[in-house]
Formats: structure tokens, C-alpha cells, sequence
């Protein structure tokens, strides 16, 4: 019904190639590739590197389905630093230029959607201030005359082992607004089924009102509203529901599922992961 991807995230202890053939091996549709080190670092890939990875693909069921360019340490040591809401126009450069080297890389590997999240804003910025920047900075990264779609993921309290704190763009309705004012096809929503549960009430409402400005969506589980990706089915979010919103939708694009936090046991979180969506798919079809 929904094809199905898997984010490299989980899969970081893994060489690239590997953590590709693996996905495809669990049977996946797609897979989200995030800039890593070790994977993928826009300002360190080759040439080279790309080829082998297109050939890769050639070869394999799956496709790429999504890159993320919006990792806590790409830039610096301070997570998410420097972002497109940085006070520091130069430092917000470097957030561009990193954006927009996913951009590019996305076209070159035919990837349709590319990931980032707004960032943290720092003390002495105002709310106005930093929606301006952040309107400002997706617009130069849009400059390029690529077809990859820039989807911005609300995301509020981050987990520890990415730095705590909370972001900018913390739900789906702060986001949307923004949507509306760049007014791109080229940019839309990533929603995280997990950050609506945690930070947003009414969780299949908010899904559906958001879903006409949704291009990707991000799936796991949770326990209450703690911000900790379980595997599907071992948490509390009712997720068949989710996939009954969805449907209704009709909404046809991937389901990547995120577990960064279980990359120790990656293949039990690969596996059993697809099994039980697939399950929940299966039911919505009987």
C-alpha cells in the first residue's frame, strides 16, 4: 500500500555500501540515506564515491528515497550549528551551502527528497527574526534549478545523543505557515510520526491536516511522550490509525522508518520493523 524506507541513521556502524544491500536484501522499497561520517559528508564526497553508489543502485530493487542533510554535529561541535536561523550571516552560509550540496547530490543520484530540520534559536533572537531567516535561507537554497523537493521535519526536544534542547520548528502547524509563505513546490513538510506524538495534541488530527503539505514522512513507535524511536509495534502510538489517515488520504509517497537509536541491534530493527507495517498495511487491505 505505502512503499517502505529505511534511514541509514541506524544502520551508521555499517559501511555505506553494506548498510544499502542489507536494506535491500529486508526487502524495502527505498531508503533514506543521511549524511554520516563514514557515509556521506557533502564536502567530502568524491566523484568517485557518487559513480559507485549510482551503479549500486543500478544494481539493487530499491531506490534512494531521501537524503538528510540535517544532523546535529555536519558543521561544528555545537549541535545544529550553524543553522539557517543563526544570528551570524556567515555562519548561516555554511547551513546553505550545506543544503544546497544535498540538493545538488540529490539530483545527481536521483533522490527526490531532501531533509533538514531549523535549527535552535539562540538567546537574543526574536520569534520574527528567526522565521525571517529561516524564509531567507530556504529560498537561497532553492536558488539552484534542481528538481529535488527541500522538506523542512518539525522536530521539538531533541535527545540527548543529539545535544537536547528543542528547535525552532517544533510542530507541524509552526511549519506550515512557512510553507505557505515560501509558496514552492519544492518545499514542503517532512513529517515524524513521533514528533507529532510527543509535541503536538490529537496526534491522527494534526496528521491529517498537515498530510496536503506532507512529501516524506518519517515512522516509528514511542512510549508515552518520551522522544525515544522504538520499534514499530513496541511502542504506544496506534499506528494502524496513522496508516488509516493516510490511506484516506491517499497519500503515496514513502514511509521511512527512523531508529537511529537502535543502530546496536540493526538488523532486529530492520527486520522486524517492516514485518510488523507490513502487517498493519495487510489489515487495512483485508
Amino acid at each position: 500500500m505505502f512503499p517502505l524506507s529505511f534511514n541509514t541513521q541506524c544502520l551508521r556502524n555499517l559501511p555505506l555500501d553494506r548498510a544499502i544491500e542489507e536494506t535491500a536484501k529486508a526487502g524495502y522499497e527505498g531508503i533514506d540515506l543521511a549524511y554520516l561520517a563514514g557515509h556521506l559528508h557533502p564536502f567530502d564526497v568524491t566523484r568517485k564515491e557518487l559513480d559507485e553508489l549510482k551503479d549500486l543502485f543500478a544494481r539493487l530493487p530499491l531506490k534512494p528515497a531521501a537524503l538528510s542533510s540535517g544532523g546535529p554535529l555536519l558543521l561544528g561541535d555545537d549541535p545544529f550549528e550553524p543553522s539557517l536561523i543563526s544570528p551570524d550571516r556567515k555562519a548561516r552560509e555554511k547551513r546553505i551551502d550545506l543544503i544546497s550540496a544535498a540538493l545538488e547530490m540529490a539530483d545527481d543520484l536521483s533522490i527526490p527528497v531532501v531533509q533538514f530540520v531549523s535549527g535552535i534559536r539562540q538567546p537574543g533572537v526574536s520569534a520574527e527574526e528567526a522565521t525571517e531567516m529561516l524564509t531567507e535561507g530556504v529560498r537561497a537554497c532553492l536558488q539552484n534549478s534542481g528538481e529535488a523537493v527541500l522538506v523542512l521535519e518539525p522536530e521539538a526536544q531533541l535527545p540527548e545523543s543529539m545535544g537536547g534542547g528543542r528547535c525552532f520548528i517544533e510542530t507541524t502547524t509552526q511549519a506550515v505557515p512557512i510553507i505557505e509563505e515560501i509558496s514552492s513546490p519544492r518545499f514542503r513538510l517532512n513529517m515524524d510520526i513521533t514528533h507529532v506524538q510527543c509535541c503536538e495534541d490529537d496526534l491522527l488530527q494534526r496528521v491529517a491536516d498537515a498530510l496536503p503539505y506532507t512529501r516524506h514522512i518519517h515512522i516509528a513507535d514511542i512510549k508515552g511522550k518520551v522522544h525515544h524511536h522504538e520499534i514499530p509495534g513496541e511502542g504506544d502510538i496506534d499506528l494502524r490509525s496513522v496508516l488509516e489517515v493516510l490511506k484516506e488520504a491517499n497519500y503515496e509517497h514513502y514511509l521511512s522508518i527512523e531508529l537511529h537509536s537502535h543502530a546496536d541491534e540493526w538488523e532486529r530493527a530492520l527486520y522486524q520493523g517492516r514485518e510488523y507495517m507490513l502487517e498493519l498495511m495487510q489489515t487495512l487491505e483485508a
